[in-house]
């Protein structure tokens, strides 16, 4: 019983340190994130070269498009850049302090890694090492999104049908797919850059 209570602790005590540093981490960018010896390098998958080629890069600076202002004036909003329904999924650190961007963060780069993978200030040197402990990385603040359900969780809110499409219904909005998160997993420009882990 008390080794049970020592591991409920300790558990306790690391997911409280993981809130703690995704709370005060701050977003480096994808300057950071994809230099050429990380995930710009071709060893690696080049990741930054399929995300360029993405909608997910384009998500922020797509608003000032023709269509994002035919979507933004048929909701009656002025500025698609400043609204919370549009750059909540348009883009990464939306509402956060400006105190955790760092001076490597681009607010215009739209959906970047981060937007993903949670701040990475704490989490971008430990996780670079070889044969890097995941779980320690994800202490310091890194998301775990290796199952279908993580990602469901996260992607859903703005890729599934949910009350937020509700308000876009207004406009021409795309309609977010209510097809299984895997489909639209393959379909997704980005080259896939994980390894799937079992859901519990």
């Amino acid at each position: 019983m008390r080794l049970l209570g020592l591991f409920l602790s300790g558990f306790f005590l690391l997911s409280m340190a993981h809130v703690a540093w995704a709370a005060s981490a701050k977003y480096v960018g994808v300057a950071k994130c994809a230099s050429s010896g990380c995930h710009g390098s071709a060893k690696l998958g080049n990741q930054k070269a399929s995300w360029e080629e993405s909608k997910h890069a384009e998500a922020t600076s797509g608003l000032s498009g023709k269509k994002g202002k035919q979507y933004a004036a048929a909701l009656g909003i002025d500025d698609p850049a400043e609204s919370d329904l549009c750059m909540s999924c348009h883009s990464t650190a939306w509402g956060v302090e400006e105190s955790r961007l760092a001076l490597t963060f681009d607010p215009e780069e739209g959906v970047q890694c981060e937007g993903c993978h949670g701040a990475g200030s704490d989490y971008i040197d430990p996780h670079k090492k070889e044969n890097a402990d995941f779980a320690a990385v994800m202490a310091k603040g890194m998301r775990d999104l290796r199952t279908e359900k993580q990602r469901e969780e996260l992607c859903g809110g703005c890729h599934r049908q949910s009350d937020k499409y509700d308000k876009l219904k207004k406009s021409e909005h795309p309609k977010p797919s209510a097809a299984p998160l895997k489909e639209l997993e393959d379909k997704m420009e980005e080259k896939k850059h994980w390894k799937e882990k079992a859901s519990k």
